[in-house]
C-alpha cells in the first residue's frame, strides 16, 4: 500500500484493525483496502455501523466526508 515510505500511527492503526476484522468475519484477506482512501473509508464504514439512531447509508457519509477533507485543504 505505501511501499517503502514511512507511514504514521493512524495507518497502521487502522489497517491492523481492518486485518483482524476481515479474518474474524469473512476470512478474506482479498476484502482488505489496497489503497490509503480505501483504508480511510472502510474506517468511515465501521463508525457508520456503530450508530443507532438516525443513520445515513455509507455512500451519503463517504460523500460527506470527502466535501469536508476538501474543505479543509483550502
Amino acid at each position: 500500500m505505501v511501499g517503502q515510505n514511512n507511514i504514521t500511527v493512524l495507518l497502521a492503526k487502522l489497517y491492523a484493525e481492518q486485518l483482524i476484522a476481515s479474518r474474524e468475519v469473512a476470512s478474506n484477506i482479498s476484502a482488505l483496502p489496497e489503497n490509503i482512501p480505501n483504508l480511510m473509508l472502510g474506517y468511515i464504514n465501521e463508525l457508520n455501523r456503530d450508530v443507532t439512531d438516525d443513520q445515513f447509508d455509507d455512500r451519503t457519509v463517504h460523500q460527506d466526508a470527502k466535501a469536508i477533507a476538501w474543505g479543509c485543504l483550502q
